[in-house]
């Protein structure tokens, strides 16, 4: 718990209504500010030591899907970037960090909360622009994987759902859109946005194109209804484009409409949208009744043109009603799949007698079966049903009408993994493979051992090639997603191994008799390695992944010969003429003096060794692991066959290895190390301090229902900024 805030437990089902006009998605507004970033791009960083027991890959890919959904709306600015990793992440830095709290040492998990993440916000009260923000996963409560478990909360399904709080956004009255304030465990519909969030994102950093609906919402009497909840619906087909709240005038706006016929309709927050799970303070009125636009049986069909501003008028209300429904999560649907039924439970469904409604051409309702507190009945969605979300609305006996929007949400068929065209690769990446099963979307993602393709392409259907990403070694699951967020996975179906490549050799020459120390450059390096050099075996060590220190054995003859890598699994490299054998000395550097020089270069450095001969050459500035980089020196000058004489180039601080290369491809690596000094001179530091301590918190909400999503906003008065400069 941070010092000096009073935080109760926390279980948002909120939408806030402001004072001037809200559109198809509910912002974050508190005191008449709507909470806003200064910059589009927004750069978030992650703590993946913190979730324990989870592989770090397949949580940064998580991260990224989940960022990839906001960043690709259309006619949106937004842009998530991950930045820098941190370690041992805290909210109260202001930086934005996603990180799992084990322990609730972020104290917004007290007791026994149920909140599966958060999202806690500092804001200047003065404007609305947002300080801070980061997103906590509850890992004192609750297990999560990066995939979709039985048990578990799926990472990029509830991140998705934070990082729209994080832009900006409340949540949703709309059943299937990734800001409906409920998760459950194995969930993926969330994963993916619908209109209703789109239209979230375009609001909150917009560009120009798109289409919008504007009108006002009256009672039969007259008077506006604020907070109100408007939808419109897609006459073609019956999918849902979005919900709007009205302001306290009534007034309503609707942004990144989509191009074509609408009905319009409105319904109050009640049921499990209740205005009493509100946290915004201003006004939400709920005494009016539900009702179409001219009417459920008729509603006015309304045109709109691509880029249209258009204004529909008043649609007015029915007079208030007390049926009620308690409908939580979306029905999801295969498009063409096995019928299934929909239950609808809640209050005053006067005893049964009505009917349920789908304006969709391609969802059929079975025969209703009903009581005052259920409704429920068959649904079958056809074939070509285009994928969204659709709502349920339930007309009564007695004239009331209930709306439920996006009650069912309609899904492409989920992909089907049945085999790989290999069964190893590289862990390097780079080799292109095919992944066969069936249903695979052409927009499909593909991650193998948890890192995420780069390439994907969709052949047909069954097949997709696929360019292998750079991976851990190991059996690898291979994972098929489609961007509505379903997937399939292939467990441990690649293993990925190091196979030897070969990049580069120094020195290219060494004497007959063997014992030269060459490092060859590659990467796939292993121990238990078998290395030859002439068709004889070399003793070498492993420097690293990349690096191999050989020691050559003595030739058979002069010339050149080739070089050779094996590994465990028997896969080979090989350079053929890649080492020559030669009938000279090699070469040897036995000290240097100075040992340090400017960074400037210029400095004269005296090398003493054995076997210097005319035409050498030196490099400063060696990397002395790979023996690569490094800058040649000037002004060599042969002294005799034990020492040379030259002027160091400029160079990096740091420590290097020097290098002297003879004419005929021999070469000698120091074991001492040149250091190159740091500029000389003093630093400096300046910082703003803001002034005036965190104020009082927002009131919380107590827990709701058993899991659900969760944000919480802590106030931050006017900030008054001093500048302190460093002394040097």
């Amino acid at each position: 718990m941070r010092a000096g805030l009073s935080l109760g437990a926390l279980g948002l089902v909120s939408w806030l209504a402001g004072a001037g006009a809200v559109e198809a998605y509910v912002r974050i507004q508190l005191d008449g500010k709507t909470l806003f970033h200064d910059d589009p791009d927004i750069v978030m960083q992650l703590d993946p030591d913190s979730f324990v027991g989870l592989e770090e890959a397949a949580v940064r890919s998580a991260v990224e899907l989940a960022m990839d959904q906001w960043n690709g709306v259309t006619h949106s600015a937004i842009n998530f970037s991950l930045g820098q990793d941190v370690q041992n992440a805290e909210a109260s830095t202001n930086n934005h960090v996603i990180y799992l709290d084990p322990s609730n040492q972020s104290g917004w998990f007290p007791g026994g909360s149920m909140t599966v993440a958060i999202t806690p916000i500092t804001y200047n009260t003065s404007n609305g622009k947002i300080i801070d923000i980061d997103v906590i996963f509850n890992g004192q409560r609750w297990n999560f994987a990066a995939g979709l478990e039985p048990g578990r909360f799926d990472l990029q399904d509830v991140l998705t759902h934070e990082l729209g709080h994080v832009i900006g956004l409340d949540h949703s009255p709309v059943h299937g859109a990734s800001m409906w304030p409920y998760v459950s465990q194995g969930q993926w519909i969330h994963r993916s946005l619908t209109q209703d969030d789109q239209s979230g994102a375009v609001a909150v950093a917009r560009q120009g194109g798109f289409a919008t609906l504007r009108g006002r919402l009256e009672r039969p009497n007259g008077s506006p209804i604020s907070g109100g909840a408007v939808g419109a619906i897609r006459a073609a087909d019956g999918r849902l484009a979005g919900v709007v709240l009205t302001d306290s005038s009534g007034n309503w706006l609707m942004r990144d409409v989509p191009p074509g016929d609408y009905h319009l309709y409105c319904t109050p927050l009640e049921g499990v949208t209740s205005a009493a799970e509100m946290t915004s303070n201003s006004a939400v009125d709920t005494n009016f009744g539900a009702a179409f636009h001219g009417g459920i049986s008729s509603p006015h069909q309304l045109q709109l043109s691509q880029g249209e501003n258009l204004n529909v008028g008043t649609i007015t209300s029915a007079s208030d009603a007390a049926v009620r429904d308690l409908f939580s999560h979306p029905l999801v649907l295969e498009r063409g799949g096995a019928t299934q039924s929909i239950y609808i439970p809640g209050q005053n469904f006067h005893n049964g007698v009505g009917t349920m409604i789908e304006f969709s051409p391609y969802i059929s309702l079975g025969p209703a079966t009903s009581d005052d507190t259920l409704f429920s009945a068959p649904v079958t969605v056809s074939p070509d049903c285009p994928p969204g979300s659709y709502d349920i609305y339930i007309e009564l006996g007695n004239g009331e009408l209930e709306c439920i929007p996006g009650a069912i949400e309609v899904v492409e068929p989920a992909p089907e993994l049945s085999s790989l065209s290999v069964s190893e690769a590289n862990v390097l990446g780079g080799e292109w493979i095919e992944v066969y099963g069936s249903n695979f979307s052409e927009d499909a993602m593909v991650l193998i051992g948890g890192h995420l393709s780069q390439d994907v392409r969709w052949q047909n259907a069954n097949t997709l090639r696929v360019l292998t990403p750079r991976a851990d070694a190991g059996l690898a699951d291979v994972v098929v997603q489609h961007p509505d967020g379903q997937e399939d996975r292939l467990e441990e179906a690649l293993q990925l191994i190091s196979i030897p490549v070969y990049e580069d050799l120094f020195p290219r020459a060494g004497n007959l008799a063997g014992g030269t120390r060459l490092r060859l450059v590659g990467s796939g390096f292993t121990s238990n390695m078998i290395v030859q050099i002439g068709g004889r075996s070399a003793s070498y060590r492993l420097l690293s992944s990349r690096v191999l220190e050989i020691t050559t054995p003595a030739g058979l003859a002069l010339g050149k010969v080739s070089v050779r890598i094996e590994n465990q699994q028997g896969h080979v490299a090989e350079q053929a003429e890649l080492y020559e054998y030669v009938d000279t000395p090699d070469p040897d550097i036995e000290s240097f003096t100075p040992r340090t020089g400017k960074r400037s270069g210029g400095t004269e450095v005296n090398l003493f060794g054995e076997h210097l001969s005319s035409g050498v050459k030196v490099r400063f500035g060696v990397d002395p692991i790979s023996v690569q980089g490094g800058r040649y020196a000037g002004g060599v000058e042969r002294i005799s066959t034990a020492e040379l004489r030259s002027l160091t180039p400029g160079g990096s601080a740091g420590e290097y290895a020097v290098v002297i290369e003879m004419p005929n491809g021999q070469g000698a690596i120091s074991d001492t190390l040149f250091s190159y000094q740091p500029a000389a001179g003093g630093g400096g530091c300046g910082g703003v301090v803001h002034g005036d301590a965190p104020g009082e918190p927002v009131d919380w909400l107590p827990i709701a229902l058993v899991v659900l999503w969760g944000w919480q906003i802590q106030r931050r008065p006017r900030a008054r900024a001093t500048t302190a400069a460093a002394k040097r």
